[in-house]
């Protein structure tokens, strides 16, 4: 038995910005990573390294549409479900909810990052 794949998941849940993105996915069928920079104010590059740790450790994946990259959960996860009851119990709801209509409010005015961003992530 090894322990790597799931100190790989508890390294990609261990930062704050991350485990915040990964608990907007639950809320939204799909997020553009432009949207995603401009909820946290990160670089492009920040923001896609952030995304590709939780994507490395399986609880999201991308799917590319021109120059976008848009991310869901990656819902043939083994044990996500396990991981999202985990999360869900142990996050103040206050907070997921604040950040929800953050989320929100940015994907119905456009992303300001990016120049022409496509609007049209999903919301659940």
């Amino acid at each position: 038995m090894s322990f790597k794949p799931t100190l790989k998941k508890l390294k990609a849940l261990s930062d704050r910005s991350r485990l915040r993105a990964f608990m907007l996915l639950l809320g939204f069928d799909e997020i553009c990573s432009c949207f995603f920079a401009d909820f946290f104010k990160f670089s492009a590059p920040t923001i896609s390294r952030h995304l590709s740790l939780l994507a490395d450790a399986g609880f999201i994946k991308g799917r590319k549409e021109g120059r976008w990259v848009y991310f869901s959960l990656n819902r043939k996860s083994k044990y996500l479900e396990n991981w999202i009851g985990l999360l869900e119990k142990s996050i103040m709801q206050k907070e997921l909810i604040a950040d929800r209509k953050k989320m929100q409010k940015i994907l119905e005015s456009g992303c300001g990052n990016v120049a022409n961003c496509k609007k049209g992530s999903k919301r659940k």
